[in-house]
């Protein structure tokens, strides 16, 4: 089964954050550079001044289309949703909350079962539980969420 944990998730929240101040901090360097260093005057005798600055916007317009092919637009919205699944799970974040793949839903419930005792060990082959209404049953104490495109359930 291809459960996330919540911990393991706020560890990608972490980085993709750490992407976007890199991001913004390099936008920043370029916004100052330019509002303390007005283009120079283009000196046709000598033009290193104007060469120098041209350099150094150059550098920092560089960083900044490096940092925005580390932190694109799927990037972005993976941050985004990330935040809003941290924000709607609550203060079980921290903690760690297990998110389960939706299409494995029933088998983690025919797990659940028998990992609490609901099921004996013994129980007898030949009689028929109907997993899948089982676990519509314990759906209800779970909610739905959306992560990288696929439903998962975890619970509320």
């Amino acid at each position: 089964m291809n459960t996330l944990d919540s911990r393991d998730l706020e560890e990608r929240l972490s980085e993709l954050e750490e992407l976007e101040q890199t991001l913004e901090d390099a936008q920043n360097e370029l916004d100052e550079f330019l509002r303390d260093n007005p283009e120079p005057e283009l000196d046709k005798e000598d033009d290193s001044e104007y060469v120098k600055w041209l350099d150094e916007k150059d550098e920092l317009e560089s960083k900044i289309s490096s940092a925005e092919s580390d932190f694109s637009d799927t990037e972005r919205e993976e941050l985004y949703d990330l935040r809003a699944l941290c924000e709607e799970v609550g203060g079980e974040w921290k903690y760690g909350v297990q998110f389960i793949p939706e299409s494995d839903f029933t088998d983690y419930c025919k797990e659940l079962c028998e990992e609490i005792g609901a099921i004996p060990s013994d129980f007898p082959d030949y009689i028929v539980i109907n997993w899948e209404e089982t676990a519509d049953n314990i759906r209800q104490d779970y909610s739905e969420c959306t992560i990288n495109g696929e439903s998962y359930l975890y619970r509320a």
